[in-house]
């Protein structure tokens, strides 16, 4: 470990809070995380030891190939957290009502204020371990501001007032904000390329019931529907990518087929892919014993197709591909209702009630390593939306799947991991639980006053912020 590192209330940063981190918090099977599917093999743990306060030994139960991407994980102070874990109060012990001095991180800022549904202020950690050239300790600027806006359009109008210094450029705004921008000269923007977020939309294909109710979480002629691979295949065929593209993005976004980019070295171009196909579409429904009559699609009990497709407020741009879906899927006769509602609600009914039929959304990619999505393939995934945290996995295509995951980690053979994930997303395109939509292109508007951004092409804006400074500051 780096020596000198300290939190941001200055007491050191030793090997004690790496062991702490992994042995009492990640590995602790009464603490609910995100990141244990990525620091375990065939869900074996890794052995943390301490050498002394500045060393630790880490082994892994087996061959672990993306060790060094995702070992990095971020480490807790085993100073504040320690007595919370010990009482079993430990996910509920930093909240949004938690005085911001209590929460320590060793980051170039720490929080000095919080405001609920208002904004955040960070200041400056005196004791950020990084120095400049000239001796000068990071960062440069004493505060950074993150406001709460109702929506991306008050972003927008926002940034163009002059009321906020950074604002990320939605695809359909780039042509006027560029045109803004030349006329004013008093921001730049800056074009990163394709993004890494994914959008798409999924049904709900858990069997489950409530417990409470007894009720099951998708009506059963419903989860016959969702269930049949020709059905989420006619489903892909209906939604016009293209047009989305043209009409929404204004041409600044590319067709999803994968959950993987085609600019990622791991993307495999001889997955399956869904054109806009009405005609197969139908016939795909006519194969799987829906018919048509009188405009409307009914199952072979003569039940009309419908079903409810939520989202979440305030993304105004899935807002509109959802009213595109909506009116490409009534083409083939389906009742198809769109309804926005809070994200925390949403959130709820994807990890929690399960009471939903289909839900739209989207995820940004992790680390460019197959393994950044093993909670999303493997059937026993948090992320396993269509059906998560599976006690056995519910189909043969889900356990073949989890078969490749878990071997594609324990070889360090990069070809053989791709010949691997290949196959994984081959049978995710051929299965279909995710109906993939689009993925848009990344800008980003800033100040010209701030100085030394250096915006990678992929991830957080945020990437080396302990080094920006601020030019012609009144």
């Amino acid at each position: 470990l780096r020596q000198g590192v300290r939190w941001n209330d200055g007491q050191p940063f030793t090997a004690d809070d790496v062991l702490f981190t992994f042995n009492e918090i990640i590995y602790n099977p009464k603490v609910i995380n995100g990141v244990i599917d990525l620091l375990q093999v065939d869900g074996k743990n890794f052995k943390v030891e301490k050498i002394d306060d500045f060393t630790v030994r880490i082994t892994t139960p087996d061959v672990y190939a993306p060790f060094l991407i995702f070992i990095g994980t971020d480490i807790l102070p085993k100073h504040k957290l320690k007595k919370a874990v010990d009482a079993g109060v430990f996910e509920s012990t930093w909240s949004v009502s938690t005085d911001p001095k209590e929460i320590v991180g060793t980051g170039p800022y720490k929080i000095m204020k919080f405001y609920s549904g208002q904004r955040t202020v960070l200041e400056r950690n005196p004791y950020y371990w990084r120095v400049d050239t000239a001796g000068k300790r990071l960062p440069y600027i004493d505060h950074i501001i993150f406001s709460v806006v109702s929506d991306a359009n008050a972003m927008l109008l926002r940034f163009l007032a002059g009321e906020s210094d950074m604002y990320g450029v939605r695809p359909e705004e780039v042509a006027m904000v560029r045109d803004i921008q030349v006329k004013r000269k008093d921001f730049e923007v800056v074009d990163r390329g394709p993004s890494t977020s994914r959008s798409f939309f999924w049904f709900n294909l858990n069997p489950g019931k409530n417990k409470n109710t007894g009720a099951p979480f998708v009506p059963s002629q419903k989860l016959a529907w969702f269930s049949n691979v020709k059905f989420r295949q006619a489903v892909a065929h209906a939604v016009n990518k293209q047009g989305i593209i043209d009409t929404i993005m204004l041409g600044q976004a590319a067709p999803l087929h994968s959950m993987e980019g085609e600019a990622s070295k791991w993307y495999n171009p001889a997955i399956k892919k869904y054109e806009y196909d009405l005609e197969r579409s139908r016939a795909l429904l006519v194969e799987a014993g829906f018919t048509f009559k009188d405009s409307k699609l009914l199952d072979e009990k003569g039940n009309v197709v419908s079903f409810t497709i939520f989202s979440n407020k305030g993304n105004n741009t899935r807002e509109q591909m959802g009213l595109i879906v909506v009116e490409d899927l009534k083409k083939l006769g389906m009742a198809v209702d769109f309804r926005l509602i809070d994200f925390n609600a949403l959130v709820q009914k994807i990890s929690d009630t399960y009471d939903y039929d289909c839900i739209m959304l989207g995820l940004t990619s992790g680390a460019p390593d197959p393994a950044s999505g093993l909670s999303v393939y493997m059937s026993n995934g948090r992320m396993h939306q269509w059906y998560p945290r599976q006690p056995k996995p519910a189909t043969p295509w889900e356990a073949e799947i989890d078969v490749l995951m878990q071997s594609q980690l324990k070889t360090l053979d990069e070809t053989k991991r791709k010949q691997m994930f290949d196959r994984v997303q081959l049978i995710m395109t051929e299965q279909m639980p995710y109906i993939y939509l689009v993925t848009p292109r990344t800008y980003v508007a800033y100040r010209s006053k701030i100085k030394n951004i250096d915006f990678p092409p992929q991830g957080s804006e945020q990437w080396n912020f302990d080094s920006w400074y601020m030019e012609d500051v009144q």
